[in-house]
């Protein structure tokens, strides 16, 4: 039988042990009060990271380049900053979906986040992310859900996501 447990306080540095983990979800634990441990990047069969919901703070770390199999991401609802580390889109190769909205996340939009060609939903609303939207983002010919509202993006909006053959929801407003 399924269990969930909620946990609180911070998460411990176990993770480098679990090298056969495939999905991790530590999601809908409010009452955690964790910096995103480094040693998940260590987890290089993981597929999914479900962390939405909890008390996640701090930066994402460098160390989640090393997550060379993940298909999923989701960093939502928690109180992240800084910015997206710079090789973390061109490091996970086959993400499916990347969101880390409703954060405090800052910077310029994640670069090389299309290089894989799977992805398929991209979530990046309502954060302090600035600077403009890259052309590049016309490379994410499975790209369906695209959500960037309520940041401080600014300049020209990409002309090529109009013409991505499966977009079906795209939301930029309050930038």
């Amino acid at each position: 039988s399924k269990r969930n447990f909620v946990f609180s306080g911070s998460v411990p540095s176990i993770f480098a042990n679990l090298t056969e983990l495939v999905v991790l979800d530590l999601s809908q634990n409010t009452y955690l009060v964790s910096e995103i441990p480094t040693d998940i990047g260590k987890l290089v069969k993981l597929e999914k990271l479900f962390l939405q919901s909890s008390g996640f703070h701090g930066v994402i770390p460098n160390s989640l380049v090393g997550l060379q199999s993940l298909s999923v991401l989701d960093f939502s609802q928690n109180n992240l900053t800084g910015r997206v580390p710079q090789m973390l889109g061109f490091s996970l190769k086959n993400l499916v979906s990347f969101g880390v909205s409703e954060n405090r996340l800052s910077g310029f939009f994640p670069n090389g986040i299309c290089s894989g060609r799977y992805l398929i939903n991209l979530s990046l609303h309502t954060n302090v992310f600035n600077g403009t939207i890259p052309d590049s983002i016309s490379e994410c010919l499975r790209l369906e859900v695209f959500e960037v509202q309520n940041n401080l993006f600014s300049g020209d909006f990409p002309v090529g996501l109009w013409s991505l053959p499966k977009i079906k929801l795209l939301r930029a407003e309050n930038n």
